[in-house]
């Protein structure tokens, strides 16, 4: 650890960045372009973030092309290289990052081989006695004597920037996180998960797996799960096919597969304005009948099901799912409620008893239900609008006062505009409310009426336009 006098003698930076991938990067770019004296820290030896190719390390699996066209997916003043692909792979996004870092001279800016131990506010650290220092400034943090606002501790070898290696202390006025969102995966649990791997199976997160080939799997003939249908999900199936017996795809939502290029260009180039101008409705209505047009029905054959619109979910980018679906390499399946291990080998319950691969690689989570909704401890599926109340009256879960009714007419024209009924044109003479609505079973047995009407209302009248 530094001492005191160490840290009161190391200069103040403007803005420290923790990360440097492509975010990392493009903020230290920024923020030197702007005047201030910047610091990026990175863990590895390399820039990059997750587009760097490691097999043993988080990062990219090995045959990985980005799922954005090359010119969405560049800097604005740093253009991809014509000769590059529309699609690139994962050592061209490398190499253009690097390029990037180079143009810019960024590489002197960072400091390798360095982990963030502890992210604090400065003010804090100096007056100890005053817990409540670090929330008097509006930013989040309270400036110090030498106008640091956060005190950060990093530890490793460090390589450029100045690093000695070991642990110091930094000070900073401002800080970007940029570490990404993908850094630590989320591994769900599922029932009868553990019997399922101490049986001899295998569930390996999609940030784990780089290829089908490696032999610390050891894939070849296996009956093999795939749980979940994002993008990540969809590369490793369509990536197993070559070596596997079968190939199952789990999803409890479906999704609407987007292929990488429509009439010769990419997908993405149709998101334009002229697009993005059109009404929500109008728009989802053109992506679903182009898909259509390209796919066809994603129910039936293909057995995808989306539960969602085109344009309400983050979209599956895949040029070969849908061929895959059509050769019957890979075979569509519910979400799953549980693993379940037979007495020949390993298997996987979708409602059905249908059996799995003794390999599973999912990239999802919460996934404990089966296609019909339920899950393994008998709840009531999800509330989804009318179909929800149906379920949940016929099987008792809900009180006759709670249900209402499940269809009801949409109202039209002064209704619809939340005009009075006594304004409207063409009621002439006083008017009796209705007897309002009975949507309560009980009710309409019990035949109990309204004991009084209510007062007739008047009707006023006005020459000219509403």
């Amino acid at each position: 650890m530094a001492t005191a006098d160490e840290e009161r003698h190391e200069e103040v930076y403007d803005m420290l960045v923790i990360g440097a991938g492509v975010s990392g990067v493009s903020m230290a770019k920024n923020a030197i372009a702007s005047g201030m004296r910047t610091l990026v820290i990175e863990r590895s030896d390399h820039v990059g973030g997750l587009w760097h190719y490691d097999p043993d390390a988080y990062g990219v699996m090995k045959f990985t092309h980005i799922n954005v066209s090359k010119h969405n997916y560049c800097f604005s003043d740093f253009p991809v290289p014509d000769d590059v692909p529309d699609y690139m792979h994962h050592s061209h996004m490398t190499k253009y990052i690097n390029d990037y870092v180079d143009h810019f001279d960024l590489r002197r800016h960072v400091r390798f081989n360095t982990s963030v131990v502890e992210l604090a506010s400065a003010a804090a650290q100096q007056q100890p006695q005053q817990p409540d220092a670090a929330s008097s400034a509006g930013g989040g943090a309270a400036e110090a004597e030498d106008g640091a606002r956060w005190s950060i501790t990093v530890t490793g070898s460090g390589s450029g920037g100045g690093g000695g290696g070991g642990t110091s202390v930094l000070r900073a006025r401002a800080v970007a996180v940029a570490c990404g969102h993908h850094a630590k995966p989320h591994v769900p649990r599922w029932p009868g998960q553990g019997r399922f791997e101490s049986s001899g199976g295998t569930v390996v997160h999609s940030v784990r797996f780089k290829d089908a080939l490696d032999p610390r799997l050891d894939l070849r003939g296996k009956r093999v799960l795939v749980i979940g249908i994002g993008n990540s999900a969809v590369d490793v199936a369509c990536n197993v096919t070559s070596v596997a017996q079968s190939v199952l795809l789990s999803s409890r939502s479906g999704a609407w597969v987007w292929p990488n290029y429509i009439a010769g260009q990419p997908t993405d180039h149709y998101a334009c304005r002229a697009m993005l101008a059109l009404p929500w409705r109008v728009g989802t209505a053109v992506a679903e009948l182009l898909l259509r047009f390209v796919w066809g029905t994603p129910h039936g054959k293909l057995g995808l099901n989306p539960k969602m619109r085109a344009l309400s979910a983050q979209p599956t980018v895949s040029g070969v799912l849908v061929h895959h679906l059509q050769r019957d390499t890979i075979a569509m399946r519910p979400g799953i409620a549980c693993f379940e291990v037979d007495g020949d080998g390993d298997g996987y319950g979708d409602g059905d008893a249908d059996e799995g691969g003794a390999a599973a690689a999912g990239g999802s989570s919460d996934l404990r239900r089966d296609k019909r909704g339920r899950r393994p401890d008998g709840a009531a599926p999800r509330r989804r609008g009318r179909r929800y109340l149906r379920h949940a009256w016929r099987a008792g879960q809900l009180p006759g006062g709670q249900l209402r009714a499940v269809r009801r007419p949409r109202a039209r024209g002064c209704a619809a505009r939340g005009v009075p009924h006594e304004r409207r044109r063409g009621v002439r003479g006083p008017h009796v409310a209705a007897e309002p609505l009975r949507h309560n079973r009980q009710h309409r047995q019990d035949g109990d009426r309204p004991q009084q009407q209510p007062a007739p209302l008047p009707v006023r009248w006005r020459r000219g336009r509403r």
